[in-house]
């Protein structure tokens, strides 16, 4: 799959323009991890991952928290996650205001690196 599809997040992955994408198609290395509601899934955002469609006749709703030990990371990394922006900003201000104390802020002048979405040998 990382051979058909190298880059993630694009936004032809993000938005589901085209059903006929090989990510949107099974392969025989896939893993099903079934849950139901109020169950709890921990993994390595590395990995290759994905759901399937939500064929229901109701919304299926889905948090997704993120994990980070930032203290342990090096100065270009916190440059790097500190410029990129985050999805919080096109949050409303009231659910900002909650979470403001939980976002990293990164104020060194390392020079931030650039991060590549393409998995290498190891992950192929």
């Amino acid at each position: 799959m990382h051979d058909l599809v190298p880059e993630a997040h694009t936004e032809t992955l993000r938005r589901a323009t085209d059903p006929d994408h090989p990510a949107f198609h099974p392969i025989p290395e896939d893993t099903a991890v079934p849950v139901t509601a109020g169950d709890l899934v921990v993994g390595d955002a590395r990995l290759l991952h994905g759901a399937y469609a939500n064929n229901l006749d109701h919304r299926r709703t889905v948090l997704t928290l993120w994990f980070h030990h930032w203290e342990r990371y090096p100065e270009p990394l916190r440059a790097h996650m500190a410029s990129e922006g985050n999805m919080v900003g096109q949050w409303p201000p009231e659910a900002q205001a909650r979470i403001e104390g939980l976002i990293p802020d990164y104020t060194g002048d390392a020079e931030p690196i650039v991060r590549n979405r393409v998995p290498g040998p190891d992950f192929r």
